[in-house]
């Protein structure tokens, strides 16, 4: 779990709406407060040196007025990391399980960060597809399924032997030394950093992250 990691490092406080997944944080020693994007956040503007929203806004109905919502929690400098599922035609039953809203191309995803509300007040600096080197091997399962639909109460989440399961969190994991350096032209993911327009000489140590 992303923020338990990050706990060891930051002050990190959680946002989530239920009350199972805010008690799974609590029993992990990380604090998450109630609330939902992009109308009740419990935070004050200006009060973090990081968001993330990792695999959050594709669950979310008004992307855009929480992508708006979010920058304004940030400190002048402050950095926001988000990322969605790619390919709105990789659309399978799964994502109505996940309660997904839509999927993004690079291009709509970029695009929520760079409306005339937010011009003046981020700046992207990552926008790439993520998860590229795997994409051939879930395309054809997502296809598979297409042809192949799941019977009621059938999951199509299986964990691969544990040397193949390796072999591709490595494989994976593999892509953070091209992230940030080039803009990959495809993949199961889509990613977006940007940062608050600085409006003080320094920006301050990342402490805190939401």
């Amino acid at each position: 779990m992303t923020a338990v990691r990050l706990a060891d490092k930051y002050d990190v406080v959680g946002l989530d709406m239920s009350d199972s997944a805010i008690d799974f944080c609590t029993q992990r020693g990380v604090s998450v407060l109630k609330g939902f994007l992009p109308d009740s956040i419990p935070f004050e503007d200006g009060s973090f040196d990081a968001v993330l929203m990792l695999d959050v806004l594709e669950h979310v109905e008004r992307d855009a007025d929480s992508v708006r919502a979010a920058a304004r929690l940030l400190r002048p400098g402050g950095v926001m990391i988000c990322t969605s599922p790619a390919y709105q035609w990789l659309w399978t039953t799964r994502d109505e399980h996940h309660h997904h809203y839509r999927r993004y191309t690079r291009k709509s995803f970029q695009s929520l960060f760079e409306t005339n509300e937010l011009s003046d007040e981020l700046s992207v600096e990552v926008s790439s597809y993520a998860n590229t080197f795997l994409f051939g091997l879930a395309v054809a399962q997502r296809l598979k399924q297409k042809l192949f639909p799941l019977r009621a109460g059938q999951s199509d989440v299986e964990v691969p032997a544990a040397p193949v399961n390796a072999l591709m969190r490595e494989i994976f994991a593999s892509e953070r030394h091209l992230l940030g350096r080039v803009s990959l032209p495809f993949g199961l993911s889509v990613i977006s950093v940007a940062r608050r327009v600085e409006k003080a000489s320094q920006i301050s140590p990342i402490r805190r992250a939401a």
